[in-house]
């Protein structure tokens, strides 16, 4: 649907991020919203996905959590005692959620679907820069919808949705997303 993640305004359109659970401590608040320029909403649906994914990037860079995990793992040699110590300042700070989330990044159990995707477009090529936007945008879609999902249990072999479709192949369209979400909630 093209109202997802906007909200009308009176000089027009705003794109709304919902902060992840992790973060709102940091920001200071559950959802950020900014102006598209345009009153149009064909267009503020189209501008909507770039200022979400700024945001997100944003996010990301307030308490640089996750990169730090990443380089973390990158020696990790199977003892995770100082990840521990480090993991359990995090939990003072800002929350239990985000000191698992530091704890199984930096051990190499969890890889979240958003860190994959900034991974994967810094090494995209011969893809137009549109064709990136595009792509960061179903997925960030997806992400907020699955609250930033290990990317190991995203697979073809996923459970179908009510439709008969793989939930990683239905994402892709913010009414399917919603759809695979409803069909969640009464199940």
């Amino acid at each position: 649907m093209l109202r997802s993640n906007l909200r009308q305004r009176r000089q027009g359109w705003a794109a709304v991020y919902y902060v992840p659970k992790e973060f709102q401590k940091v920001v200071g608040k559950r959802e950020i919203v900014r102006g598209l320029g345009t009153r149009d909403l064909r267009e503020a649906a189209k501008r909507k996905h770039a200022v979400l994914a700024e945001i997100a990037k944003e996010i990301a860079q307030l308490d640089d959590l996750t990169s730090e995990a990443l380089e973390v793992a990158k020696v990790f040699d199977g003892s995770g005692d100082g990840i521990l110590e480090r993991a359990m300042q995090i939990e003072d700070r800002q929350g239990e959620a985000a000191a698992v989330r530091y704890y199984k990044t930096a051990t190499r159990q969890l890889l979240p679907v958003s860190v994959a995707l900034d991974m994967w477009m810094a090494e995209a090529d011969g893809i137009t820069d549109g064709t990136k936007l595009k792509y960061r945008g179903h997925v960030q879609a997806f992400v907020e919808w699955s609250s930033d999902v290990d990317v190991n249990k995203c697979s073809p072999s996923a459970p179908m949705g009510a439709d008969g479709e793989h939930v990683p192949e239905i994402f892709w369209g913010a009414s399917a997303v919603r759809h695979r979400k409803n069909s969640l909630k009464g199940a």
